[in-house]
């Protein structure tokens, strides 16, 4: 998982997403700490600090997938 400025960007955009991806866009935008993190890599250290749910992690893995698959074409 590499820190890339624009994945973070692109999950705030996921906000209205009925999945997990969109709920976690919705707590990043809702957390004021989030604009110093750079990237997936950020997401997912402030994920174990806050020793959030298994299931962010999990929406953090397709967010950072499908952000790839976009970024790819």
């Amino acid at each position: 998982m590499l820190n890339d400025p624009k994945f973070m960007d692109w999950l705030r955009e996921q906000h209205d997403r009925k999945d997990l991806v969109g709920k976690l866009a919705k707590i990043v935008r809702s957390d004021p700490r989030a604009g110093n993190l750079r990237g997936a890599r950020d997401l997912s250290q402030r994920l174990n600090l806050d020793e959030a749910d298994y299931e962010m992690y999990e929406a953090l893995d397709q967010a950072n997938d499908e952000f790839r698959q976009e970024t790819l074409h």
